[in-house]
């Protein structure tokens, strides 16, 4: 859009997922054609000329805040509303936070989402974020782009049993589980936590 001889460009979004996307993943696997339909969510804080670094996180965001992008194409190209565009000073920063499939309720509080798994399996949803940089951006970086990866994990184990040397199991036998324990776990520096 053009006004008083400067030209305003509209900020653009763009998304890409890893090779291995729908490997571990938990709930209905989210797919790229799923995303399109469902939508992700976009948070973004216009922080003027000052760095994300040593902006004060805590407030809410003052440029986006948990848009719903779409794609009617399968991804060749995304829409929302309202079309936000970039601030004209060139040493002002905006910095976007993305997550998927878009959710009305959500909102970021110090920069987190709260979700709080269902007890019912059938409820859980293949939540995902966007690993990519895209903080201090201003109108030069062109499309925002996202990278997506999964937040959470599924776990799936199956139990071999045995009655007196019989497997299958006799008619009418059953066995219940009382404790499952994983060992090895690390955290994200490869550090032993224990069990799990």
């Amino acid at each position: 859009r053009e006004g008083e001889g400067i030209s305003y460009e509209p900020v653009s979004f763009g998304v890409t997922t890893p090779e291995d996307w729908n490997d571990l993943t938990r709930g209905k696997v989210l797919t790229e054609g799923l995303m399109c339909t469902q939508g992700f969510g976009v948070f973004a804080y216009y922080t003027e000329n000052m760095s994300w670094d040593m902006y004060d996180e805590t407030l809410a965001p003052n440029f986006i805040n948990n848009t719903k992008v779409t794609s009617s194409n399968n991804g060749a190209s995304w829409k929302y509303t309202p079309v936000k565009y970039w601030p004209h000073t060139q040493t002002d920063k905006v910095s976007f936070f993305a997550y998927a499939p878009y959710v009305s309720s959500f909102a970021l509080n110090s920069n987190k989402i709260a979700y709080s798994v269902d007890n019912d399996v059938t409820k859980h949803i293949d939540l995902c974020w966007s690993s990519s940089d895209t903080r201090d951006m201003n109108q030069n970086y062109g499309t925002v782009s996202f990278e997506f990866k999964h937040a959470l994990a599924r776990i799936d184990f199956t139990v071999y049993a045995t009655a007196d040397g019989v497997s299958p199991l006799p008619a009418g036998m059953t066995i219940r589980v009382k404790r499952v324990t994983l060992t090895g776990a690390t955290d994200k520096t490869g550090r032993g936590v224990g069990e799990f």
